[in-house]
């Protein structure tokens, strides 16, 4: 057995043992180019190109190449020669005779060789990895797609509800508020008052306390159908929407509440001015429950080439409600943003509180992914 001691230098034939025994044992492909030549492939390598190693060695680089990335294969060798490209890499994709496909992720660095520039590097079987990343992405866009589809059926549903409430059970309780009216006009007719004991008073008293909560309840299911779908949005628009909803905002939680809607047509079509309300309607909310504030400003109108909504409020700040498993308002509010191909960001605002900002494309702006928007 060879005795090895370090350091070896270069002239040592320790040294070239050393050398070969970890370039072969390596489960890494490792390659040596000069001059458009492979001049060295370990087994690894040829293994992970699928071909018999003395098919590799000696053989011009565009021979080898698979020919949809032979071009781009060159390019990326003859910057790396020139110096201009040290640190990136280059994914090969091969077919494999046994018809597998491959992808090898190829790190290369340049070196002198014998007195010439050459490249020497490693080949790793990324195919998995981008395989899984593949994947991945492809999840990413089936649940974007879902919860997408979801919101759609969720809006629907409120709408239908909201018409069910106002038309159905509103117009049940509106008649009933007639017949107990009708009646109470009928008690005054048919039964005499009694100086003592007055049967008239005490069923006028019933009839009236049925009204009041007859009218109540009609009360209640208006701001129910309200809630589940504006009907001023449709009618009036975005602005008018808001301006109402902080009406009620401030009466119902004594948040003193200031509008800043611009002048001028935002043009935004149903779609785009429901996600916009119900971001803001879920902000309002995430006021009441987490801010603690006592004002809230609202913005909407144009910023150049978008439509900008923000809601800021003076309450204690950012809390990590975003980060508790089962709050989903702010990924909710986002995910609507993102199908407008907008941005919707939360940050401390000036002087406390808390910022809350979406920007959309303007109608008839080219949006992110390319499209225009409506």
């Amino acid at each position: 057995m060879q005795e090895f001691r370090w350091p070896l230098s270069r002239e040592d034939p320790n040294y070239r043992l050393l050398f070969e025994g970890l370039i072969e044992q390596s489960v890494a492909g490792i390659y040596l180019l000069q001059h458009d030549h492979l001049i060295y492939v370990n087994e690894a390598f040829a293994r992970l190109c699928g071909v018999p190693r003395e098919k590799l060695i000696g053989r011009p680089l565009a021979r080898v190449a698979p020919p949809q990335q032979r071009d781009s294969l060159m390019r990326q060798y003859e910057r790396r020669l020139a110096g201009s490209d040290k640190d990136s890499t280059f994914t090969v994709h091969l077919q494999l005779p046994d018809g597998q496909a491959r992808a090898i992720e190829i790190h290369g660095r340049l070196i002198d060789f014998r007195g010439q520039p050459a490249v020497i590097g490693v080949g790793i079987d990324a195919t998995l990895r981008l395989q899984r990343q593949e994947e991945l992405q492809q999840s990413k866009a089936a649940l974007a797609e879902l919860v997408s589809h979801i919101e759609s059926v969720r809006e629907a549903e409120r709408q239908r509800i909201a018409m069910e409430l106002h038309d159905a059970v509103g117009g049940m309780l509106s008649a009933l508020k007639f017949d107990i009216s009708r009646l109470a006009r009928n008690i005054g007719k048919t039964l005499p008052g009694d100086a003592h004991r007055d049967p008239r008073a005490h069923l006028e008293r019933q009839v009236a306390e049925c009204l009041g909560l007859v009218q109540d309840t009609i009360a209640t299911v208006r701001q129910i159908s309200e809630d589940l779908h504006p009907s001023a949005l449709p009618h009036l628009g975005l602005p008018a929407a808001i301006a109402n909803h902080l009406r009620q905002f401030e009466a119902r939680y004594g948040v003193a509440c200031r509008h800043e809607p611009e002048a001028g047509e935002l043009g935004l079509d149903m779609d785009a001015m429901g996600h916009l309300y119900r971001i803001f309607q879920e902000s309002l909310t995430n006021v009441a429950k987490h801010a603690q504030a006592s004002e809230v400003w609202v913005r909407l109108g144009r910023d150049g080439d978008e439509v900008l909504l923000s809601v800021r409020d003076n309450g204690q700040g950012m809390a990590d409600n975003a980060q508790r498993p089962g709050a989903y308002g702010l990924l909710g509010m986002r995910e609507r943003a993102r199908r407008m191909g907008g941005t919707l960001s939360v940050e401390p605002a000036a002087g406390g509180g808390t910022l809350l900002t979406v920007r959309i494309p303007a109608p008839g702006r080219p949006s992110p992914d390319g499209a225009d928007v409506p």
